[in-house]
């Protein structure tokens, strides 16, 4: 399997396929009616894709796990141009997994982009890697089994829970 970031020429209707999968577990978990999930999915694919320009938004920050010629997963980091990067990511050390999805799963294709992640953070100097993630979806057994541990500071919204992978044994600052 190869990691590598997103190629916004060829990618797209692959990681598209694998972000809209994704997406529909979470809101599944997120959402109590079929109305909700369809609003939630609507909303949280328009933030990721542009629909009419058929491409991904801020490519450079996406990379993907392919397999066999075929992807499978595909993450999100905030981008170091974000403006809420040098506020509040930056000065707390963390690093933004905005998205993180894989499918078919079983395929260790989550495993292999949150060692991308981990290699980013790395990079940037950061102790942590954040996320948030529904607050009833079987995806928080998969991040506590990777080491992510529950973070208060990151619980944003009612049906979402912050996560948090220290990566400097918990040494690092933090909220």
């Amino acid at each position: 399997m190869l990691v590598r970031k997103l190629d916004p020429t060829t990618d797209g209707p692959g990681a598209l396929a694998v972000l809209q999968e994704g997406i529909r577990e979470q809101s599944l978990s997120a959402k109590t009616t079929e109305g909700d999930r369809q609003a939630y999915q609507r909303d949280q694919v328009t933030k990721a894709y542009d629909e009419v320009a058929g491409c991904f938004r801020a490519p450079e920050t996406w990379s993907v796990a392919v397999d066999e010629g075929q992807i499978i997963g595909v993450l999100q980091i905030m981008a170091e141009t974000d403006p809420r990067e040098e506020r509040y990511y930056r000065s707390h050390g963390f690093l933004l997994i905005q998205e993180l999805d894989a499918f078919p799963q079983g395929r260790r294709a989550g495993t292999k982009l949150l060692g991308a992640a981990k290699q980013e953070a790395v990079r940037r100097g950061r102790t942590a890697i954040v996320l948030q993630t529904p607050t009833k979806s079987n995806a928080r057994k998969w991040y506590r089994a990777h080491g992510f541990r529950s973070w208060p500071g990151g619980n944003l919204r009612p049906t979402m829970s912050g996560m948090i992978l220290r990566l400097d044994g918990g040494r690092g600052s933090g909220a």
